[in-house]
């Protein structure tokens, strides 16, 4: 029994470690601020050495852009990325193996006399346990925030440029797919 629990561990720590590693474009939420207090919201599509392209969504890929804001405008610009499912099966799917298997245990070394309980006991315990991973997922998943600040005259557009040009969706699509 020692050895499928260390199975289901090191299973559980592959698929995790493994989708850590993926390599596909993602999505940044931005919130843009402007020098005129202007206020933008989207998602970071492009970046070129003068302006900055924003999306409503990410399954909105056709040619008209949501914003166009110029860099030389810009005076703050906070980025989230756009994971939210992820964390949060991860977690119930580790919480209700964990409470799934420690129950079995439990249930092993102490019966219940009628094997309907036995098992509405491994299915709620199991439902618990999904419930408490997904809750734990969520929490530690949340992405940190990136904030840039330009402070006048500090920060030109190109270097501006620069800092977001790797958080760009249609960058990342040119490093995945290998385009100079």
């Amino acid at each position: 029994m020692k050895a499928f629990a260390f199975l289901l561990l090191a299973c559980s720590l592959t698929a995790l470690r493994l989708s850590a590693q993926s390599e596909k474009a993602q999505f940044y939420n931005v919130r843009v601020l402007t020098q005129t207090g202007e206020q933008y919201r989207g998602m970071l599509y492009e970046v070129t050495d003068s302006l900055l392209y924003l999306r409503e969504s990410p399954n909105e890929l056709g040619e008209p852009y949501g914003s166009v804001i110029p860099l030389d405008e810009v005076k703050k610009v906070v980025l989230r990325r756009d994971v939210k499912r992820a964390p949060v099966l991860q977690g119930a799917l580790i919480g209700a193996f964990g409470v799934g298997f420690l129950t079995f245990r439990s249930l092993q070394r102490h019966p219940l006399r009628s094997p309907v309980l036995t098992g509405l006991t491994f299915v709620t315990a199991t439902g618990t346990g999904a419930g408490l991973g997904a809750v734990v997922g969520s929490l530690i998943g949340r992405s940190p925030r990136r904030v840039v600040r330009v402070r006048q005259g500090e920060l030109d557009s190109g270097r501006l440029s620069g800092l977001l040009r790797p958080f760009a969706y249609r960058n990342q699509l040119d490093r995945v797919y290998g385009v100079p």
